[in-house]
């Protein structure tokens, strides 16, 4: 995945990170990670990211449908994140402090045709902060599954008196992941 840009201190909702299709290898390699239980880590100014109290979130999860009972791959591709940081109160910089995720597998709908300047997506509701509950459908892997990536991230200020010691302040308006 390429790297985005982020507004430090600016919630943003169902962004769009990328689309893709998966070709049959492609499948096939999500699949042999997802049964080797392959976590992704991510970093966030020499934060791990966390999803419940664990390093790096799963890329996707095994299920199985109702009557068959045939297993079924799913992707993890919405994130949404929370960063947790201090303000230096003597010159407002930020301090990332804490990273956490909680990954969904949705299969997304969206506006015909793809718009890449600006893609609408059915599944997300943009204004509320978050996926649109009625269209929760998980995303399965299989050739030829189309994959839109999407994030969420909430920014939470942590006001305590000693922060960690950290390698790096960000002192600008902008952080990277």
């Amino acid at each position: 995945m390429e790297l985005k840009l982020l507004d430090m201190r600016k919630d943003e909702a169902c962004k769009v990170a990328c689309r893709v299709k998966l070709d049959a290898e492609a499948a096939k390699n999500f699949k042999e990670k997802i049964d080797g239980n392959y976590r992704v880590n991510m970093i966030l100014g020499n934060v791990s990211v966390t999803e419940r109290q664990v390093e790096g979130f799963p890329i996707g999860f095994k299920g199985s449908y109702y009557p068959s009972g045939k297993e079924v791959y799913f992707i993890n591709n919405h994130l949404s994140f929370k960063v947790m940081y201090h303000v230096n109160p003597e010159d407002d910089s930020a301090q990332i402090v804490g990273f956490h995720v909680d990954p969904y597998s949705i299969n997304h709908e969206y506006e015909c045709p793809w718009n890449d300047e600006n893609p609408h997506l059915l599944t997300c509701n943009q204004h509320t902060n978050g996926v649109n509950q009625a269209f929760k459908m998980p995303l399965r892997i299989e050739t030829d599954t189309e994959v839109v990536f999407t994030y969420d991230v909430s920014f939470f200020e942590y006001d305590y008196k000693q922060p960690r010691i950290r390698r790096q302040l960000f002192p600008g308006p902008n952080i990277i992941f």
